[in-house]
């Protein structure tokens, strides 16, 4: 008995041994792997516009913020640009020095940059040589920290610097989220609401319109702008883009009160083809649509006879060989006058065989027909 328990302490021992000797070999062989460091990218980055590729320098980077100093003409064409290193990054241009040519491009990333000594920069325009100095370069930087360039003094410096040059936009397919940011120019969009707005209290002011109509280009919206009376002060952009062929430029005016405008591209310029500065409503008594059926022979030539009697029109005057008509929906009843003076009022209207009827007209309750066309 006792050899038998020796003989299970022994194995017990050289089990335990054999444990410990396999568990030290299996963590000799785990390799030792070194956490790899992110690389460092060059303070040189490529940059695109929509007219012309060009390079910029890092000059400042706090984080997942840098900045990249940038010939000021080469990135004028838009208020964004594309930074290229190991990946594609949405630029925005925060400072703009257009005497020495030069522009600061900010942008938000995580990758780390070397960072370039601020030195003197030398661009050409008009033909010569512009150089910044160091001293000017650390200005316009601190100035794109401290409190970057709005978008109006942006665009007026792009501007100006454009106008210098002799340079056709060319076709730059460069995406960011499967998107072409070059296709419009944001600050343009702003500027083309803020000077309809602008032209629109003058023609207020001076009840003539023919110029603001050359800025719109849907012949419902030039007869709606007649009836705006009250000019837009304080008109603030709050947002700027476009949905397919349509451009949206949202803001409030000094009351906090939400103005929205709509705009297509024709011939290069942006029209206005929709706002919410009019309320219709307000428009009953003086913005009627006028049916001559002397003139129009067939009812597919009056569609406007059909929008009534669909409730789709408030107001509609009819003008006969005899006498003018006009109907208003009213408290759910069609108020009828006849040559401006009040005659009754009826449950609906209808159109049928080329007849425009109204129904449930006086005392009697009779159906009246009003016009026939053939």
């Amino acid at each position: 008995m006792k050899k038998f328990i020796l003989i299970c302490i022994v194995l017990f021992l050289a089990a335990c041994s054999d444990s410990t000797e396999k568990a030290t070999w299996v963590a000799q062989n785990i390799p030792n792997e070194k956490k790899e460091l992110a690389p460092t990218y060059p303070a040189e980055v490529a940059v695109y516009s929509p007219n012309v590729n060009t390079i910029g320098q890092i000059i400042k980077q706090k984080e997942r913020e840098k900045w990249i100093l940038v010939n000021a003409q080469d990135v004028a064409g838009h208020p964004n640009v594309l930074v290229h290193n190991s990946l594609l990054t949405l630029g925005e241009i925060v400072a703009v020095d257009e005497v020495n040519n030069i522009s600061l491009i900010h942008i938000r990333n995580s990758t780390k940059f070397e960072v370039a000594e601020i030195v003197p920069y030398t661009t050409t325009r008009n033909g010569g040589q512009v150089t910044a100095t160091s001293q000017q370069i650390e200005a316009l930087l601190q100035q794109a920290i401290d409190e970057p360039i709005d978008w109006q003094q942006r665009y007026e410096k792009n501007r100006t610097l454009l106008q210098e040059l002799d340079r056709e936009p060319h076709e730059n397919f460069t995406t960011h989220y499967n998107k072409n940011i070059f296709t419009y120019n944001s600050d343009e969009l702003k500027y083309a609401a803020n000077q309809f707005i602008n032209k629109l209290n003058t023609a207020i002011d001076k009840h003539y319109y023919d110029e603001l109509n050359l800025l719109i280009s849907s012949d419902d919206v030039k007869e709606e702008m007649t009836y705006v009376t009250s000019p837009i002060n304080g008109f603030k952009i709050k947002e700027a883009k476009r949905e397919g062929v349509y451009y949206f430029v949202n803001g409030v005016d000094e009351n906090k009160e939400e103005v929205r405008l709509t705009f297509i591209l024709e011939d290069q310029l942006y029209k206005l083809i929709g706002a919410n500065i009019i309320n219709t409503d307000a428009l009953i008594d003086e913005k009627v649509v006028t049916i001559d059926v002397i003139e129009q022979k067939k009812l597919s030539e009056v569609p406007a006879l059909e929008m009534f009697a669909n409730k789709h029109l408030t107001n509609i005057k009819i003008k006969t060989t005899d006498l003018t008509w006009q109907l208003s929906y009213k408290d759910n009843k069609i108020a009828v006058q006849k040559d401006g003076e009040a005659s009754y009022s009826c449950n609906e209207a209808l159109i049928q065989n080329n007849q425009f009827t109204i129904i449930g007209c006086g005392p009697q309750n009779a159906s009246v027909p009003l016009v026939k066309l053939k």
